[in-house]
């Protein structure tokens, strides 16, 4: 059997096959993230309630106008997303990889500190309806990984107004995710 490396080399350098490994990279560190918080829940110390309900996070969310959570929450997300493109580009996904599984990760162990108090249907219903956050955080991401690797390579992965559209399509996930968690998720 005559093995031709050159062949094999080609394909693992071809457009399609860096795409689709950066895409399943991406996701599978947010899978990994969330799963690894989720078991790893009981390990992370709780935050001792102070007795007032508007010292946390939450409770600052649900006494603000709708329009002001929409820019806290939109700010915060644009600027994970910002990060994960920012890693992508910079250090050719290692940090978007990472950003990705320490935000899975956060959820994951707030996902399992909520089954204690909340049914998994009532966890679902208000998460769900935003979680393309995730899709956009996770495009952002992906475009700055190519971007990084097509100046690396010195060759273009993905055309540059593909790239533009799909940060684009991405930015806009994450603020249309803020506007359903703003207006609908918290009330």
């Amino acid at each position: 059997m005559v093995i031709n490396f050159h062949i094999i080399a080609k394909y693992f350098s071809s457009t399609s096959f860096v795409k689709r490994s950066i895409l399943c990279v991406l996701s599978l560190s947010c899978l990994i993230g969330i799963f690894l918080g989720f078991i790893l829940c009981d390990l992370i110390p709780s935050v001792q309630d102070v007795g007032d309900e508007n010292h946390s996070v939450i409770g600052q969310l649900s006494t603000m106008k709708p329009i002001e959570r929409f820019f806290f929450i939109a700010k915060n997300n644009v600027l994970v997303g910002c990060k994960c493109f920012c890693g992508g580009l910079f250090s050719l996904g290692f940090f978007s990889v990472i950003s990705n599984m320490y935000s899975a990760f956060v959820f994951g162990v707030v996902l399992k500190k909520s089954t204690v108090v909340l049914s998994v249907e009532k966890i679902l219903y208000t998460t769900l309806p935003h979680s393309l956050e995730i899709v956009g955080i996770i495009g952002m991401g992906y475009v700055g990984t190519i971007l990084g690797i097509s100046l690396l390579c010195r060759k273009l992965y993905l055309s540059l107004i593909r790239m533009v559209l799909l940060f684009i399509v991405s930015l806009l996930l994450i603020l249309i995710s803020a506007c359903i968690e703003s207006y609908i998720s918290i009330c």
